[in-house]
This record gives structure tokens, C-alpha cells and sequence, in this order.
């Protein structure tokens, strides 16, 4: 009886998959995207380490202030 269970529960995994497959290969693929302006600014993940670099140094100058 375990394997019928076993079994009935991948039956249930791969027909649920399968559904899930059909139904994202079913969806169009929608308006394309405005293009990126030829003035904009990149902001790379050096530049958001920077800024949390310094957003943390500052914290920890205005908690080293307070005590």
C-alpha cells in the first residue's frame, strides 16, 4: 500500500508540472519595453555598495556620538 501512495504522489508532481509547463508556455509574450534612454546612468552594484558603505559609516559615527 506505501508504493501505491508513493506512486499516486509522482503521478500528482508530474501532471501538476506538466500543467504548469503548458501554462507558462501558453502566455504571450506582451508589449515589448521602452529602451533604455541614451542619458541614463547605469548605477552598477559598486555604486550601491558605496552608498551602503557610507549609509552604515554614518550610523555608526551618530551611534558612537550618542553614547
Amino acid at each position: 500500500m506505501k508504493i501505491t501512495v508513493v506512486f499516486r504522489n509522482i503521478i500528482s508532481l508530474v501532471v501538476l508540472n506538466v500543467v504548469a509547463v503548458a501554462t507558462v508556455a501558453a502566455q504571450s509574450g506582451g508589449a515589448t519595453p521602452d529602451p533604455i534612454p541614451s542619458n541614463a546612468v547605469p548605477i552598477d552594484g559598486g555604486v550601491g555598495f558605496l552608498v551602503a558603505a557610507g549609509v552604515s559609516y554614518g550610523a555608526k559615527k551618530l551611534y558612537a556620538k550618542k553614547r
